[in-house]
């Protein structure tokens, strides 16, 4: 039951990272490890939503689940909600992005930093604009 889909293709998984539930989180993936790689009907991974939302007050919460998948090593890193922004560029775009996450991105898959966008632009520009 714990691979069970909602409506959107949303497992347990994807809701726990959206809500930053660190410890639900740990607990689905011991019971079920290959939710880390499902993808739902937008295209999104448990760890796009969890690096999506790690921002403002939830920050904190968003940011250990994030870390949390990523030690899980996904395979589906590449997954994305829209056709061309993975999960780096996210997380690059963001002002308070964690560089701790980009660098555990990295450390999967690091042909990641060579993506580009459909405007042409690079995780490292956007991590670059966002700074101005």
């Amino acid at each position: 039951m714990v691979d069970a889909t909602d409506f959107d293709g949303c497992t347990a998984l994807h809701h726990a990272a959206k809500s930053g539930s660190c410890r639900v989180v740990e607990l689905l993936l011991a019971a079920s490890p290959t939710l880390l790689d499902v993808v739902d009907k937008d295209g999104c991974t448990a760890l796009l939503y969890a690096v999506i939302r790690q921002h403002g007050a939830a920050s904190k919460h968003h940011f250990e689940t994030a870390s949390l998948l990523l030690a899980a090593k996904p395979r589906n890193i590449r997954a994305s909600a829209s056709s061309d922004w993975h999960v780096l560029h996210y997380c690059a775009s963001r002002y308070d992005g964690h560089a701790e996450t980009v660098e555990k991105i990295l450390a999967i898959d690091p042909g990641l930093v060579r993506t580009l966008t459909a405007e042409l632009q690079t995780p490292l520009w956007l991590m670059g604009a966002t700074m101005r």
